[in-house]
């Protein structure tokens, strides 16, 4: 495991995914995002937060900024799309990141070999300190 990933739980814990899930975090810029991928071993979650991590690394953005940005996008979706309160393009593009983690996560975790309607069993946040 890399020096940047450590798990929360080594084990299943309980919950609606108890069977199968995993929790585990890294740390990126002093932030941590909490992944759960049901029926992904522990390789194959590490592979997953490796990903994460680079996306967000390459892109030079924040995970705080990315949730934020699709925050604001979604409440100006909500108030009704107003011209005066419309999110910048870099807004726009920190969103789109912070809407890729399934897929990325996905496409590491598991490659060509993806369960089938397995993006519903796949959840992240990202925690605060």
């Amino acid at each position: 495991m890399a020096p940047h990933m450590a798990p929360i739980l080594p084990a299943p814990v309980l919950g609606p995914l108890s069977r199968v899930s995993w929790h585990w975090h890294y740390d990126w810029r002093m932030q941590k995002i909490l992944i759960e991928i049901e029926g992904a071993t522990p390789a194959q979650l590490d592979q997953a937060v490796s990903a994460v991590y680079q996306l967000f690394a390459a892109a030079g953005v924040s995970l705080a900024e990315a949730a934020q940005a699709a925050w604001d996008i979604e409440g100006w979706d909500m108030s009704g799309f107003p011209d005066e309160s419309k999110p910048s393009v870099a807004a726009f593009d920190a969103a789109a990141l912070w809407h890729q983690v399934h897929d990325c996560a996905l496409d590491a975790a598991f490659g060509v070999d993806r369960p089938a309607g397995v993006r519903h069993r796949v959840d992240f946040r990202l925690l605060t300190p």
